[in-house]
């Protein structure tokens, strides 16, 4: 079974390299990245250079990521790029198909689950996308 640290470099190295096209490359991930596996777990400058990704002090952690944790630049970027593009087309906004979907929960996005599905191995309609984990908890329990 993989590790916490190779999952989560994984995550990242996968996440950093579906950046938009055109995007430099992140110093942290090799040109290229590591197809199908993460960074060698002993790499500490690697692991130095992931922590710089994230916007915590450095002389800080914060483990409860149950319902809100730190993100990466590049999350963070991407979310405040899509709440711009939003606050400037809101007006154009509707539920036409054609139109992004601005919010949540109103489109099936079934390639977007079709694509996570691949990450994981599952179709995706085994896939359900939800607010956060403890939401989804609620779901099962209730």
């Amino acid at each position: 079974m993989p590790s916490r640290r190779h999952f989560l470099g994984s995550a990242l190295a996968t996440a950093l390299l579906t950046r938009t096209a055109g995007a430099t490359p992140p110093a942290t991930v090799p040109r290229g990245g590591w197809p199908g596996a993460a960074p060698p777990q002993e790499d500490e400058a690697y692991w130095r250079a992931l922590r710089r990704e994230f916007t915590i002090p450095a002389d800080e952690a914060f483990f409860n990521t149950c319902t809100l944790g730190s993100s990466p630049r590049v999350v963070q970027d991407a979310v405040i790029d899509h709440m711009r593009q939003v606050d400037a087309t809101i007006a154009h906004w509707d539920y036409r198909a054609e139109h992004p979907d601005y919010f949540t929960g109103y489109r099936p996005e079934l390639d977007l689950r079709a694509k996570l599905g691949q990450l994981i191995n599952a179709s995706g309609d085994e896939i359900a996308l939800i607010q956060n984990a403890t939401l989804g908890a609620n779901y099962v329990a209730n």
